[in-house]
């Protein structure tokens, strides 16, 4: 097997992985993963923030959720996934928000979405998965 076709059977693995995370994290089936979603998949990982969930999903979205709709399609997920399992591993990726995050955030440079609910682990989405 050349190098370019071993290139290609491991992103394709990877798109399936990646594929697979998304349909289990979607627990309503919506085409989205919403906030709840993160978090049960970050617990999944033993990933949790170690600041407040609620403005670490504020992070998340403003980072991650391109369209601004509040919540991740597959391709915002994509991006988000590969970063929380790289520090699942040991590598790169962050639930503390950096700062200029914070920043953004403070300084409202995108629209506001409506408030999020606080984020609670006995979530029923969570048990819903297996997860709490």
């Amino acid at each position: 097997m050349s190098d370019y076709d071993e290139m290609l059977r491991v992103a394709e693995t990877r798109e399936n992985s990646v594929e697979a995370a998304f349909k289990k994290y979607d627990a309503d089936n919506s085409g989205a993963i919403e906030d709840t979603e993160v978090m049960c998949l970050l617990q999944d990982l033993g990933k949790l923030p170690k600041t407040d969930p609620s403005d670490f999903l504020a992070s998340v979205f403003t980072k991650y959720d391109a369209d601004n709709n509040g919540v991740l399609t597959f391709e915002e997920f994509k991006g988000f996934y590969n970063a929380a399992v790289l520090d699942a591993n040991g590598r790169g990726f962050s639930t503390s928000i950096p700062t200029t995050v914070r920043r953004i955030t403070s300084n409202h440079a995108r629209p506001r979405l409506a408030p999020r609910p606080r984020y609670s682990l006995a979530s029923p989405r969570c048990s819903a998965l297996g997860l709490a």
